[in-house]
């Protein structure tokens, strides 16, 4: 547990320190070419002169291959861009939402502990995604921050970083036992009281 807890600590750091080198092109390359598709029909309508070659002789192109390289670091600027403008003071603010059961507050209250790691940096496009069913007919937003040592940014640069997922979820990964506190909590899209649990401690 111990060397477990010291790996954790070594991947705490400051947004404006992370670099490509510590996510690995290897990693972000192979995420993207689950893309390919996508990515040399993006090639092709930019480069139209290699339109007529067949994909799989367009990847092995030193000319696609710089430009893929290019496209990561263009993208990887631009995420760490975004993250950085979501930081004030020090502080990220991170919102959860989750389908939950109609006695979970209560739980919360009386013995609730942890939270999860997986949230979002913009209200908008939290997802509860599991969705709802019959035990779990109520939706919870939670809005909380944390300090940005406690994010995982490679995580969550290369969570964003992927075309396989999109830009609408805007994803936030935090380092599991993260201490956080509910700063606004809505249930079924209304703000409710949080004074029984507003210095209560949970974790990520």
């Amino acid at each position: 547990m111990k060397k477990v807890f010291n790996i954790l600590r070594k991947l705490e750091m400051a947004l404006d320190t992370v670099t490509l080198d510590n996510i690995g092109y290897s990693d972000v390359i192979g995420n993207w070419s689950e893309s390919s598709e996508q990515l040399i029909w993006q090639y092709k309508s930019e480069n139209t002169e290699y339109e007529e070659l067949d994909d799989d002789e367009i990847i092995e192109t030193e000319d696609y291959k710089n430009w893929l390289k290019y496209e990561v670091e263009y993208k990887f600027d631009e995420i760490k861009g975004l993250l950085q403008d979501k930081i004030n003071g020090g502080k990220v603010d991170v919102w959860r939402k989750m389908s939950v059961a109609d006695d979970w507050y209560e739980k919360l209250i009386n013995s609730g502990k942890h939270l999860g790691i997986y949230w979002s940096f913009d209200s908008n496009s939290a997802e509860a995604h599991w969705g709802h069913n019959q035990n779990t007919p109520v939706e919870v937003l939670i809005k909380s921050s944390v300090n940005e040592e406690y994010v995982n940014w490679v995580d969550t640069i290369m969570l964003n970083m992927n075309p396989q997922l999109g830009e609408e979820e805007k994803e936030i990964r935090l380092f599991k036992n993260t201490s956080i506190k509910i700063e606004q909590l809505f249930i079924n899209n209304e703000e409710i009281d949080i004074s029984k649990i507003k210095n209560k401690e949970f974790k990520a």
